[in-house]
């Protein structure tokens, strides 16, 4: 005999569920963070970028790092 959750039909369904709800959620949150600090980078003239130390080609780079992406 299976022991069941009354709440969910099935033992800790909704919690795995409602996890992988969260995880999803916090993705694209940071994935939406991350593409805005690209745009904002990329607004950058040259000159500010080599202020900052930051090269032209490492833009991906330094938005996913600001991010925790990488």
């Amino acid at each position: 005999m299976a022991l069941t959750d009354s709440t969910t039909g099935y033992a800790g369904t909704s919690v795995r569920a409602g996890h992988f709800f969260d995880t999803v959620r916090a993705r694209i949150s940071q994935e939406l963070a991350y593409r805005a600090t690209l745009n904002e980078l990329r607004n950058l003239s040259q000159r500010e970028l080599a202020d900052m130390g930051i090269e032209a080609g490492s833009l991906k780079y330094v938005a996913r790092k600001a991010h925790g992406l990488v």
